[in-house]
């Protein structure tokens, strides 16, 4: 069913959704606390937990629409790609963004990059039907680009094509690509500095 099909994401409408996210992520997905670090023996005091929003329409919603509008913004009506990214980060949002994105009569195909196959049964690496078209990574952060630059390799080695684009919610990465090969550009809804008051 779709309830604004054709109807577009306007800046004024875009910049209510940022300024609600931004709030949003600021209330409810910055844990701040210490908490036990990556490496043995270190903490953080702080830690970004954007699924406690992504699992629920009232976040999710208006991260798939802010997705629409840059999407709409950089490749105008030509949206040739299909989207994807590495298991748990991604999920929420390759399920809302294909759903928002149809109302606004873009039809975008979705799937997921395991970390590693599936030991039994199909022994899966991809979940979902990949098609022909570039595969645009997606992920809720961006820290090093690491996650992404596994996802980028794992396309790869499955011979298909990544997109020279990726999203992210929140962008931290601070050298040109980090791990990602020189000619990737990123889509990004939000700096990491905004939140690190």
């Amino acid at each position: 069913m779709m309830f604004f099909k054709n109807q577009i994401v306007t800046d004024s409408e875009y910049a209510k959704l940022h300024r609600f996210c931004e709030s949003y992520i600021e209330n409810h997905c910055v844990v701040k606390k210490k908490m036990p670090g990556k490496k043995k023996g270190s903490t953080l005091n702080k830690m970004f937990y954007l699924r406690r929003g992504l699992f629920k329409p009232e976040f999710s919603i208006p991260i798939a629409k802010m997705f629409v509008y840059k999407i709409r913004q950089i490749f105008g009506e030509k949206i040739d790609f299909q989207i994807c990214g590495l298991e748990t980060g991604a999920t929420p949002l390759l399920a809302s963004i294909p759903i928002i994105a149809e109302n606004y009569g873009i039809k975008l195909n979705s799937f997921v990059v395991r970390k590693e196959a599936k030991p039994y049964g199909l022994l899966n690496i991809i979940e979902g039907m990949p098609n022909e078209k570039k595969a645009l990574i997606i992920d809720d952060i961006c820290n090093s680009s690491s996650s992404m630059k596994k996802c980028y390799d794992i396309l790869i080695k499955e011979n298909l094509q990544p997109f020279d684009y990726v999203f992210s919610i929140v962008k931290k990465v601070k050298s040109k690509n980090g791990s990602m090969p020189e000619t990737t550009k990123y889509i990004y809804l939000y700096e990491f500095e905004t939140f690190i008051n």
